[in-house]
């Protein structure tokens, strides 16, 4: 028991979205790389998808993250063989990003409560 008879709660880390700093800055090249490849295409992540797997690598094998496939990170297969021209076409597959989407335009609900 705690002060003013609370019990204590115990605390877990969070598992995903928290990086141990790098202190030791074993993977600071990588995230240079990576960082400068995103203001080459301004902040487009696709065009870097290699640097930030490669980044993520060195993390993993310097034990500030959790190994984990890379594939439960999205770097499957299929997305990394995407070419440039074949993902702009996959963009423009999508109506709501081509014409021009606005949110909550196409609900329609009848308001049950009338105040008048």
């Amino acid at each position: 028991m705690d002060a003013f008879g609370s019990q204590r709660v115990n605390i877990k880390p969070p598992e995903r979205g928290v990086f141990a700093l790098d202190h030791d800055k074993e993977c600071k090249s990588f995230m240079t790389m990576y960082l400068s490849c995103l203001r080459k295409h301004r902040d487009d992540h696709y065009y870097c998808r290699n640097e930030s797997k490669a980044y993520l690598e060195c993390r993993m094998k310097c034990d500030l993250m959790v190994s984990e496939d890379l594939s439960g990170l999205g770097y499957n297969d299929e997305y990394m063989t995407l070419s440039g021209e074949s993902r702009a076409n996959a963009k423009n597959e999508v109506p709501k990003e081509s014409t021009g989407f606005i949110s909550g335009t196409g609900v329609r609900t009848t308001n049950k409560w009338k105040f008048w």
